[in-house]
């Protein structure tokens, strides 16, 4: 009986920690925009996740989702600029 009940606790740990995860990363993303060069390092990961994650699309079968302006990766970034620039309060 106590073997189950501690196995419980522990499980019951686990569910709120993995529940608390998110909240803590958002914290801790929302502290750095407000240091110098956090919103641009913001800027550059949500890029770089763009750009990967775009090339794993591609990979993933035989049907490739082109961006309208594939041609202006600028533009791509110069939006995601803009739009973590509102969220920012800039």
């Amino acid at each position: 009986m106590t073997r189950r009940i501690n196995e419980a606790n522990g499980e019951a740990q686990a569910i709120e920690l993995k529940a608390k995860a998110p909240a803590n990363a958002f914290r801790e993303i929302a502290g750095s925009l407000q240091s110098p060069g956090g919103a641009e390092a913001l800027n550059l990961r949500v890029t770089q996740e763009y750009i990967a994650q775009f090339g794993n699309m591609a990979k993933a079968g035989n049907t490739v989702i082109l961006p309208s302006n594939l041609a202006d990766i600028a533009g791509i970034v110069a939006g995601l600029t803009q739009v973590f620039g509102r969220t920012a309060g800039k």
